[in-house]
């Protein structure tokens, strides 16, 4: 995932509209009485032994579509290839290439709608540039089409990220060297990533060089992308929101993080009603500590940097985000507490405008803790996976949250088998609890992608609530109408709390 690189950008809308699959699960989750429970299963090999496999990619759809991607060594060079599975992860496809022979490719992203429809794309070298390229798949990921070019000719592109919605829109985004500095690009399809349009022209202004771009779209199509910006002095967290699905893009909004202090590794959340959340890690003279940004018009415009979610002192690094229908979310990062790196986390119920205090030591005391990963669904239950170090390898632990992060479950599971590290996990829930990871471990001889599933039961299924309402609702009838469900349902849930914090 995206991140991936992950850092595995992820498309947050509403899971019915954008995950889709047999039904769509409506609930007000209130006062859990349970912690999310689940086992995961052994380990499973999905890149082939022989020549190293790297930094896998994951995305899940309802009906447990998942599809897996990565890069592996052929002898000569990199290459991406892919592996799917149509039961949740139980079993998977023998790995098929996606990227042409020669020339290195590298950095694969995924996404996988409600259909089925997968588009993954990454970048390759050409003999000249690395360029960005993309694949397509209506089956799955049984079969995928022939890689197409998105960004132009002349001028290196890097950090590919995608994100689809349900009704196959998809958004882009990438960084290009002009000759002289570094901008953000897009490509739009609206056929699943079938036909692309021309690359966009440049999301940031002219003028200091732009880099890590992210981007997430729902299923209206309102799409934000944002990525960091050197203004001269410093780094900056910049956006710009398209309304269109990617076609046109608003003037960028400048500085989400204040002036003054670099600012990095931004990332991007957008429910389905155009609500958003932007994260990032700002240096404020002393440490790296991370801050926020909200906005609730699909990125137009942006409230004021929330000081510090992370506690002051020691620095906090590799932020993530995730935001479920009612506007409910986590962000997780790692965080030295003068020994080790640690997982912690914050919550927020009202879309970003205020959090929590940090949960600490999400993961256990004593050996560094690193890649965090975070996902919380439309039932509030939520899953963080990470790496740590337990004295003689790295090993792939999880936790889950049942309360939308206000609790977590202890101590943190291991997911990777012992022995030999793991490195760089990503993992993808659907609306159905189902979690699928992926991650890249030494086996001796080589580096090879693994998996794992986990599925964890429903609090609307198991009871675990106090007066909740709860709507299974079929999707036979169009997306549109789940669409309107989970709009409709969003601003109910709004309404009620503005209800019981007015005077």
């Amino acid at each position: 995932m995206v991140g991936n690189g992950r850092r595995f950008v992820r498309v947050v809308g509403l899971a019915l509209g954008v995950l889709g699959g047999g039904s769509v699960l409506l609930g007000v989750v209130s006062s859990p009485a349970v912690a999310a429970t689940g086992t995961w299963s052994t380990p499973f090999d999905l890149s082939l032994s022989g020549g190293d496999a790297y930094v896998p990619q994951i995305s899940v759809n309802a009906a447990g579509t998942a599809i897996a991607v990565w890069n592996r060594y052929d002898g000569s060079n990199y290459f991406v290839q892919s592996s799917s599975s149509t039961d949740g992860g139980v079993t998977w496809s023998t790995p098929a290439r996606l990227s042409a022979v020669g020339g290195n490719a590298g950095n694969p992203q995924i996404s996988v709608n409600a259909a089925g429809a997968a588009i993954a794309v990454w970048n390759r070298f050409n003999g000249s540039n690395d360029i960005v390229q993309s694949a397509s798949s209506t089956d799955g990921g049984l079969n995928w089409s022939t890689p197409d070019n998105l960004s132009a000719i002349g001028g290196d592109a890097t950090q590919p990220q995608i994100s689809m919605n349900a009704a196959g829109t998809a958004i882009a985004v990438w960084n290009r060297y002009d000759g002289s500095n570094y901008f953000v690009q897009s490509a739009s399809s609206t056929n699943g990533g079938v036909t692309w349009s021309t690359p966009a022209i440049n999301l940031n202004a002219a003028g200091g060089a732009a880099f890590d771009p992210q981007i997430s779209v729902n299923w209206a199509g309102t799409a934000i992308a944002i990525w960091r910006r050197n203004n001269g002095s410093n780094s900056i967290v910049q956006s710009a929101s398209s309304t269109d699905g990617g076609v046109n893009w608003s003037t960028p909004a400048n500085n989400l993080s204040a002036i003054g202090g670099n600012a990095v590794e931004p990332q991007i959340s957008v429910d389905a009603a155009g609500a958003a959340i932007a994260i990032w890690r700002r240096y404020d003279g002393s440490d790296f500590i991370v801050q926020s940004a909200s906005s609730t018009n699909g990125g137009v415009t942006w409230s004021t940097p929330a000081n510090s979610l992370s506690l002051t002192g020691a620095s906090a690094v590799e932020p993530q985000i995730s935001v479920d229908a009612a506007g409910t979310a986590i962000a997780i990062w790692i965080r030295f507490n003068g020994s080790n790196n640690i997982v912690q986390s914050v919550s927020s119920t009202d879309g970003g405008a205020t959090w929590s205090t940090p949960v600490n030591d999400l993961s256990a005391a004593g050996g560094d803790a690193s890649g965090p990963q975070i996902s919380v669904d439309a039932a509030g239950t939520a899953i963080a996976i990470w790496s740590r170090d337990n004295g003689s390898d790295s090993i792939v632990q999880s936790v889950s949250s049942a309360d939308r992060g206000v609790t977590w479950s202890t101590p943190a599971i291991n997911v990777s088998a012992a022995g030999g590290s793991a490195n760089n996990p990503q993992f993808s829930v659907n609306a159905a609890g189902t979690a699928i990871a992926v991650w890249y471990r030494y086996d001796g001889s080589n580096y090879i992608a693994q998996t794992s599933s986990l599925t964890l039961p429903s609090l609307a299924n198991t009871g675990a609530t106090s007066g909740a309402a709860t709507t299974t609702l079929g999707v036979g009838a169009g997306l549109l109408t789940a669409g309107a469900l989970a709009l409709l349902l969003l601003l109910l849930l709004r309404r009620r709390r503005q209800a019981l914090t007015s005077p």
